[in-house]
Parts: structure tokens; C-alpha cells; sequence
């Protein structure tokens, strides 16, 4: 890792963290943040991959809506989809999400892990998430669960996280 710049490193990885945080200006712009040269074309495209261009036509100034500062005008799955779109704008290789469902409610929740399936199946992007939810399990191939920060598990089956789920729950 240390072979590369920390430029070719950062256009590589996107992050989609628990707080989404949003800066006062337009959708558009907070979407092209990541690659502020980014066509209205590229913009569309990836607000579609997020599941969030829907929504956005139909707000009164479309991608030009001002949201305040985080945001507050949208919902939080709008946020969210938003902070994804982000996150997609650079093609990223890698996202890192860090409990990007945490603030959600259910329904959105599986949407939005749905979307991070696809995107691994259907764009090649790796996903990298950080969770305490192991009921989140069933969405990845390989989960590798930390204590005092080291490595105490690789547990290559989601059945076994929920497995564990289950006895924390049981009476």
C-alpha cells in the first residue's frame, strides 16, 4: 500500500458512513463532490445506481435543490442514497461503509442493503462493512469479526452469525 499515492489511493475507495453528512448546496453539487469535473450525465448515472435519482426529479429545482447544511431537509434514506451516489461518483474499486444502515429504518435499511449487493454483483464493487448488526450477515460472503482490536474470527458462512445472533437473543 505504501507503493501508492495517497491521490490514486483516495480515487479508489468510497465511503458511506452512519452520519451522512451533507454540505449546504445543491444535490448536484454534494454528488459531484467527489469528482467536482463529473458530466450531469455521470451525475445521473450514478444517482440511478443509488436509487436516488427518482426522488431528486421530483423535488421543486430537481438536482439544482438546495439542501441545508447535513441535509436536514431530505429523510435519512434520502441522505443516505445521496451519500452513495457520492461514493459511486469516482468509480470506485472499494466502499467503505460504516454502519450506513445504523440510523435507518428497517425497510429502508434492506433497500439500501440491497443496493450494496447489487452494486458488488452488478458494478464489481468491493464492499467493506463495519457493523455490529450481525442480523446484516446474510448480505456478504466473508465476515471477519474484531475483539480489542484483533482479529477473533473469520466466519466465512452468514448462517453463523446468525446462529450467534440467536443466542444473544435466546431467554
Amino acid at each position: 500500500i505504501r507503493d501508492y499515492s495517497q491521490e490514486s489511493l483516495r480515487s479508489q475507495i468510497g465511503v458511506v458512513l452512519q452520519e451522512t453528512f451533507l454540505f449546504s448546496g445543491s444535490i448536484y453539487q454534494n454528488i459531484a463532490y467527489a469528482k467536482p469535473g463529473a458530466s450531469r450525465e455521470e451525475i445521473i448515472a450514478v444517482s440511478k445506481l443509488a436509487g436516488c435519482h427518482d426522488f431528486i426529479v421530483k423535488l421543486p429545482d430537481g438536482y439544482n435543490t438546495k439542501v441545508g447544511e447535513k441535509g436536514y431537509s431530505l429523510s435519512g434514506g434520502e441522505r443516505q442514497r445521496i451519500a452513495i451516489a457520492r461514493a459511486l461518483s469516482n468509480s470506485p474499486a472499494f466502499i467503505l461503509a460504516d454502519e450506513p444502515t445504523g440510523n435507518l429504518d428497517e425497510k429502508t435499511s434492506n433497500e439500501i442493503m440491497d443496493l450494496f449487493h447489487e452494486l458488488n454483483r452488478e458494478q464489481n464493487v468491493t464492499i467493506v462493512m463495519v457493523t455490529h448488526n450481525p442480523a446484516l450477515g446474510p448480505h456478504y460472503d466473508k465476515i471477519i469479526r474484531l475483539r480489542d482490536g484483533r482479529i477473533d474470527s473469520r466466519l466465512f458462512e452468514w448462517e453463523i452469525a446468525r446462529q450467534q445472533q440467536n443466542q444473544e437473543v435466546a431467554p
